[in-house]
């Protein structure tokens, strides 16, 4: 076997695991009216999101384990990562002008945040490019925040209806536990303002590497001018193409794996080896072989395997009925397929 060298895969060591994301059943922001406390739920059948960052450089990698492009590594870059919470999906706030950014400004919750911003349309909170960090971040939001667990949270959630003042929650135990919610003063803006806690979703920007030097080892500007500067990037170049995944803890990913509840056939691993196997794969370089192709394909960054296109483009050898986006069952097999073609593939990943 040989020994890995590309410089995008190497990076995905468990020691650089730095943020993760989960996805849930619900469309949250799009049917924020609608979910009701008793209904929210994780996406079972899923894999959590993993950024694998450097301790002390501002560079990082994402795997993007299971999405509808599948399986993807991408190369490495010096991304500055936020936590943002929005009444939009994050490809419309990327997507349009913004005249708010320069009135961002700090969200006052109790007295005691100085590092929570808002403008008119979200909440926002950097994160950074290092390992180093984005430990300090998580630790920071979660000090800031107004700690609860899920069974008060869930409670919270559904007095969607009484106005409040900005409030951030960290879910600190239960099914929740490890994720971050905001509700902006006044409600989300729309056609109707809700008084919905929304989760803190994931999303970056690629800054060049002049941009990341200065900002990462340079003099810091003040907190509001860093942050304003950030989120007009954000506005501007944000990464639309990124998975729309809710901010969780590196605990609450690792919890997901090791707790799955999909039934899987005799014979398929479930995920709760996927980290270890991860670090396999940065270790040695790995060819699989893929159904419906000649030969073996190497697993390198930017090739997606075992996307929800390349299932539908090649059904009949995954045993899948022709796709129908009306019909939510056979949805629901093509899903799982890709979730057990996945873990299949992942469980491959050899020493020898």
């Amino acid at each position: 076997m040989n020994v890995q060298l590309d410089p995008d895969i190497t990076p995905l060591r468990l020691k650089n695991f730095s943020l993760a994301g989960l996805k849930f059943q619900q469309d949250i922001i799009e049917q924020r009216f609608s979910v009701a406390a008793d209904t929210l739920s994780y996406s079972i059948a899923q894999l959590p999101l993993m950024v694998f960052a450097h301790e002390s450089a501002p560079t990082n990698t994402l795997a993007s384990l299971m999405s509808a492009d599948g399986f993807e590594i991408d190369s490495a870059g010096a991304y500055f990562y936020a936590a943002v919470a929005s009444a939009q999906p994050l490809a419309a706030l990327f997507a349009e002008p913004d005249q708010h950014a320069s009135q961002f400004k700090p969200v006052t919750i109790s007295n005691r945040d100085d590092r929570v911003w808002r403008n008119y349309y979200a909440m926002s909170f950097n994160l950074g490019f290092s390992a180093a960090q984005m430990r300090a971040s998580i630790a920071q939001m979660i000090k800031l925040a107004d700690n609860v667990s899920t069974t008060r949270f869930l409670e919270l959630f559904d007095k969607r209806n009484q106005p409040r003042g900005s409030s951030f929650l960290f879910v600190n135990e239960g099914r929740f536990g490890g994720t971050f919610w905001g509700q902006l003063n006044g409600g989300w803006p729309g056609a109707f303002s809700a008084y919905s806690y929304l989760p803190f979703r994931l999303c970056r920007v690629l800054l060049s590497k002049d941009s990341a030097e200065a900002l990462f080892d340079g003099e810091p500007d003040s907190q509001k001018q860093q942050s304003v500067r950030l989120w007009e990037k954000l506005h501007s170049q944000g990464d639309a193409g990124m998975p729309e995944r809710t901010l969780a803890t590196i605990g609450a990913a690792q919890s997901f794996f090791e707790t799955s509840r999909v039934a899987l056939p005799d014979g398929v691993v479930g995920p709760a080896n996927v980290p270890a196997q991860l670090e396999i794969l940065q270790r040695y370089q790995q060819k699989i072989r893929v159904p419906g192709q000649m030969g073996n394909t190497e697993v390198k960054a930017d090739t997606p395997f075992f996307s929800l296109n390349y299932l539908r483009e090649n059904n009949s050898v995954f045993n899948l009925p022709a796709y129908n986006p009306d019909d939510t069952q056979i949805h629901a097999q093509y899903i799982g397929a890709q979730y057990q073609n996945i873990l299949e593939m992942i469980a491959a990943f050899d020493v020898n």
